[in-house]
């Protein structure tokens, strides 16, 4: 995974699936991430002090048809008109990225 972009600003308020649970973004940035041995383009929203790593909403669940199969420990996304799956990770390590607000 790599950041090629600074943080484009556009601060907005996000609200969590509860209905009341809510957080603020500050800014946009495009990611390269590798999936399946390919490249893949996404625009991820930044924000701070989240109580977790990453919060994936319904558009992006919808956006690239994201199937998780959890008994076989497969993902797979639709990308470009073309299907890729991986198996999950259980070694996985987070990587933190910088970015720099612009």
């Amino acid at each position: 995974m790599t950041h090629l972009h600074h943080i484009r600003k556009r601060p907005d308020v996000f609200v969590l699936a509860d209905g009341v649970a809510h957080f603020q973004v500050f800014g946009l940035i495009h990611l390269l991430i590798r999936f399946s041995n390919s490249i893949i383009k996404i625009e991820v929203h930044i924000a701070q002090n989240l109580y977790t790593d990453m919060i994936l909403d319904t558009d992006y669940i919808n956006m690239y048809n994201l199937n998780i199969e959890i008994k076989q420990q497969i993902v797979s996304i639709k990308y470009k008109n073309h299907i890729y799956t991986m198996s999950i990770d259980k070694d996985f390590e987070s990587i933190k990225i910088p970015v720099t607000s612009s």
